[in-house]
Parts: structure tokens; sequence; C-alpha cells
């Protein structure tokens, strides 16, 4: 009878142990599997953040060159009044229209006499 009690002991510890590397077998693969999802869930977070900071630089780079165009012109026209200056004599730019009415009011009192 004591031979049985002990097989009966024998094998209820070895169900115990049984049962809890059962329960360490599925906890690992819970645990793998969470941390498995982890990663899908990471992967694609940061792929959404790579797609969004590809748009960012993107809308950048298309802000930036409309920005360097408007410059472009800006400057295009600067140069152009450049140049319409530099044909223009000295007389002229300094006088500011002075001299062409001193000599449209002379051209009226002649007429007039």
């Amino acid at each position: 009878m004591l031979n049985k009690k002990l097989t009966t002991a024998n094998v209820t510890v070895k169900n115990d142990e049984n049962q809890q590397m059962v329960r360490a077998q599925q906890r690992a693969s819970t645990s793998s599997w969470c941390l498995e999802l982890a990663i899908a869930k990471r992967c694609r977070l940061n792929k959404l953040i790579r797609q969004r900071f590809a748009f960012a630089i993107r809308f950048s780079r298309l802000f930036r060159a409309k920005i360097q165009q408007k410059q472009l012109k800006n400057e295009s026209a600067a140069k152009q009044l450049t140049i319409y200056e530099s044909w223009m004599s000295t007389a002229e730019r300094n006088s500011n229209g002075e001299n062409d009415k001193k000599q449209s009011t002379l051209k009226m009192e002649r007429i007039n006499g």
C-alpha cells in the first residue's frame, strides 16, 4: 500500500510538472506571438513614418522650387531695370523730368510771346 501511495504521489508530481511545462510553453509561444505582433506593428508604423517623411521632403522641395522661381523672376525683372537704367543717359536719370518741364515752359513762353 505504501508503494501505491508513492506511485500516486509520484504521478501527481509528474502531472504537476507536465502542467507547468505546458503553461511555460504556452506563455513562451504567447510571448513570442506578442513579440511578433509588436514587431509587425512597429514595422507598419515605421513604414507610415517613412512615407510621411518622404511626402514632407517632396512637398518642401516643391515649395522651395516655387520660391526660387519667383525669386528668379524678380531677379530678371531687376536685371532688366538695371539694363534699362544703364542705357539711359546720366542726365536723364538725374533730372527726374525737371529739364523736360523747363523746356516745355520755355516753348510755351515763346509761343505765347
